[in-house]
């Protein structure tokens, strides 16, 4: 495990150079042709569904498929109308967050309309590496830096690509590799909790699912899927510095009063968003990470200002960690003389992706590789509860229905 300080001064420029060899070298895509086929025959058979069965002869208007669901509103599934229908604006919508709701109801439009948009949305992602892939395959996504120093890239955007759809375009340079995931568990709460030393959460850090840990907690129950991901969302709103009547509204499955009130009873927190509320309202841009990375705030003065006071801190801690890691592959591989054969394939948010070649896999083992991995990139800052990484294989998915799950962890 990686031992690091806060004292200890983060290698971003080295991190920079990472990144920008990578993406200069490129990312390859895979033929997905087959798959491409898969998706566009099962997506049509949604499509031929919504025409025969609901007379929406292009899913792709909002027009025709509001009109739709008035119909069914009217007729046979009046509960559509409490769901869709936003009295106050006089409008109707058809979101993710509504087709949810209805699909709670097992509401049989829902499911339809919902697996046509996922699949589309699939099928435009594959459409669009294709497109952007050169005469050998490879993409090359141009890198820039947020504010808090997160990676982003562009053409193509990775960072938004779901990620069981990605591993299912990338595979390693050559055909001579492994591409292993190396994924940080919940690592913005983590750091919160810890930076803020708050002990009645920091107990729940090392349990498997910390949202439902905090769930169970405060609700009594463990989480269906749509709570957690509600619960999450609220979670993370409130680190940001949302209001009450914010997570109240976007709560539809759980009590959002609930959350706020936990929320704001834990001392330690309570008092973070006052100490950041203080500096959005006092107009203070500085901001700086737990390595003493300084940032500069952009936001309106007030709230806007209070939230990015909250935010910065944590995501660029983030960042600063990457460029530990980074750092301590390159060191531990060269220590064992693996630098030949492990290499920093790309960075996604919390999320690395290692290319290994298959002669040092098969020299040592598999098990020894995963060792090797886990403990290179699991890691502590000074005394706090140690960071956990979940290492697996980048693999395509068996099946359409496990590429259309939800990618929320």
């Amino acid at each position: 495990m990686l031992q690091i300080y806060s004292t200890d001064t983060p290698n971003l420029v080295g991190l920079h150079q990472t990144i920008e060899d990578s993406v200069e070298e490129g990312i390859r895509i895979a033929d997905t042709t087959e798959l491409k086929k898969l998706v566009q025959d099962q997506r049509d058979k949604y499509r031929k569904e919504l025409q025969d069965v609901y007379g929406i002869l292009n899913p792709n208007s909002s027009k025709q498929v509001i009109e739709a669901f008035k119909q069914l509103a009217l007729g046979e599934v009046p509960c559509i109308f409490d769901i869709c229908y936003d009295e106050a604006k006089d409008k109707w919508t058809t979101n993710a967050e509504k087709l949810a709701e209805l699909k709670m109801l097992e509401i049989p439009i829902a499911f339809t309309l919902s697996n046509y948009r996922v699949l589309n949305n699939i099928l435009s992602t594959l459409n669009t590496l294709d497109d952007l892939k050169d005469k050998n395959g490879f993409v090359h996504p141009v890198v820039s830096y947020g504010k808090t120093g997160r990676i982003n890239y562009s053409n193509p955007a990775l960072m938004n690509i779901n990620k069981k759809v990605l591993w299912s375009c990338i595979v390693p340079r050559d055909d001579d590799s492994t591409l292993y995931s190396i994924d940080i568990k919940n690592q913005e709460p983590w750091i919160l909790i810890n930076m803020l030393g708050i002990e009645s959460l920091s107990q729940v850090l090392g349990s498997k699912g910390l949202y439902e840990s905090m769930f169970k907690e405060w609700f009594g129950h463990m989480p269906d899927e749509i709570e957690r991901k509600e619960f999450k969302t609220s979670w993370n709103a409130l680190t940001y510095g949302a209001s009450k009547k914010l997570i109240v509204e976007r709560c539809k499955h759980i009590d959002g009063g609930i959350i706020y009130n936990n929320f704001k009873n834990i001392p330690e927190l309570d008092a973070y968003k006052k100490e950041c509320t203080a500096k959005g309202y006092g107009n203070k841009r500085a901001c700086e990470t737990i390595f003493g990375t300084q940032l500069e705030c952009d936001g309106n003065r007030g709230m806007a200002l209070a939230r990015q006071q909250m935010d910065y801190r944590i995501q660029g801690t983030g960042v600063d960690i990457l460029s530990f890691l980074n750092d301590n592959l390159a060191d531990r591989a060269a220590e064992l003389g693996y630098d030949e054969m492990i290499h920093p394939y790309f960075f996604r948010h919390d999320e690395l992706i290692v290319s290994i070649s298959n002669a040092l896999i098969d020299t040592i083992g598999e098990d020894a590789v995963e060792a090797f991995l886990k403990d290179t990139f699991e890691h502590q800052i000074d005394n706090w509860v140690p960071f956990q990484v979940e290492i697996s294989k980048v693999a395509g998915v068996s099946d359409l229905s496990s590429l259309m799950t939800d990618d929320d962890e």
